[in-house]
């Protein structure tokens, strides 16, 4: 991915959206963790993966 993202210039407005996106992507993923965090917390252990 670096070699993509560094293999050309980006404008402000690219570099923006990208922002934006990535930022969006981080809420979504803390979300999923939280959840999963929250429902291992309640699961026995035997109910547990290993």
């Amino acid at each position: 991915m670096r070699p993509l993202l560094g293999a050309r210039n980006w404008t402000t407005g690219e570099l923006h959206l990208l922002t934006v996106e990535l930022a969006e992507s981080l809420v979504e993923i803390h979300r999923i963790a939280a959840s999963r965090g929250a429902r291992l917390r309640t699961a026995s252990p035997e109910d547990r993966p290993t």
